[in-house]
């Protein structure tokens, strides 16, 4: 038995190394004014990420006081928050918004903060256990884990007059008027 278990632990001794070296940095780490929640290298082999700001801003917050106008083609990316956050902000007629809470945030030295698409979000969902680990050993009381049972806006348009959000306790997506209010968190890039 001894050596099987030899031959069994060496192939993940070499992945389990080779995985450290892959990243400099991990889900749940304390970086760039918040937690970081996704890891990635581009194929030039650099190292990018996301980050969760350390609380919500805005807990009864609308996705945007305009609610019966599209955003148009450029923000409704189910993948690019910067991009849906920008549409929102910049149409006529805006005022306030989910995505301007989040643009105007200034945290850890770190004024890029947007609002997360729902991709952006499911990646989030999708690593909320460390977040929350983390957030519940910080000894900041600022820091917050995310709310298990609440929903969060996404900066990803559905239709003229609907958005999508997520429940991070069972993951589930939605789509709900642009004037019903909700959770935010904010998101940066490294």
């Amino acid at each position: 038995m001894t050596s099987t278990s030899q031959i069994l632990s060496v192939p993940y001794a070499l992945y389990s190394e080779r995985s450290k070296s892959l990243h400099k940095h991990y889900i749940g780490e304390f970086f760039g004014g918040g937690i970081i929640f996704y890891v990635f290298n581009d194929l030039k082999g650099e190292e990018h990420g996301l980050i969760v700001s350390l609380e919500d801003y805005g807990t009864t917050t609308s996705w945007s006081n305009i609610t019966t106008t599209s955003v148009g083609a450029n923000g409704n990316s189910t993948w690019n928050g910067i991009n849906n956050s920008n549409a929102i902000i910049n149409q006529n007629g805006h005022v306030s918004s989910a995505a301007q809470i989040c643009e105007d945030l200034n945290m850890g030295g770190y004024s890029d903060w947007y609002l997360p698409s729902i991709d952006e979000l499911n990646l989030l969902r999708n690593s909320r256990y460390l977040i929350n680990k983390a957030a519940d050993l910080d000894n900041n009381p600022l820091t917050i884990a995310l709310n298990h049972y609440d929903y969060y806006w996404s900066s990803t348009e559905a239709l003229v007059n609907t958005a999508f959000l997520i429940q991070f306790g069972t993951g589930d997506n939605h789509t709900i008027g642009k004037g019903a209010q909700y959770r935010i968190r904010a998101i940066r890039q490294f």
